[in-house]
């Protein structure tokens, strides 16, 4: 699901936290990879979804990350995983580059 980030990190789709039936207020993890953020439930954290049930960056993640307010997202529930993977369109377009052939 391709969505938006606003002002304050939070993704406009809420679809993926509803896939993995994720509840408003639930406690998440999040780990960051080569770019790729992967959010996942938790037990104790300072993270949770939004009342409204929407996931929402941390502003030191999105810095981290280079997204800014108006970014374009990839996020993947893996409900196998009951997680959350969430790729900027950089880390895609690098990701998919072996696809694609050279560059012109």
């Amino acid at each position: 699901m391709a969505t938006t980030v606003d002002a304050r990190g939070r993704l406009a789709d809420g679809s993926p936290a509803r896939v993995l039936g994720w509840s408003p207020g639930q406690l998440l993890t999040i780990v960051v990879t080569a770019g790729v953020v992967q959010l996942a439930t938790a037990q104790d954290s300072a993270l949770a979804l939004t009342k409204q049930g929407y996931l929402r960056l941390p502003s030191e993640i999105r810095h981290a990350i280079g997204l800014v307010q108006g970014d374009r997202v990839l996020a993947v529930a893996r409900p196998a995983l009951d997680t959350v993977m969430i790729y900027s369109m950089p880390v895609l377009a690098e990701l998919l580059r072996p696809l694609n052939g050279p560059s012109r």
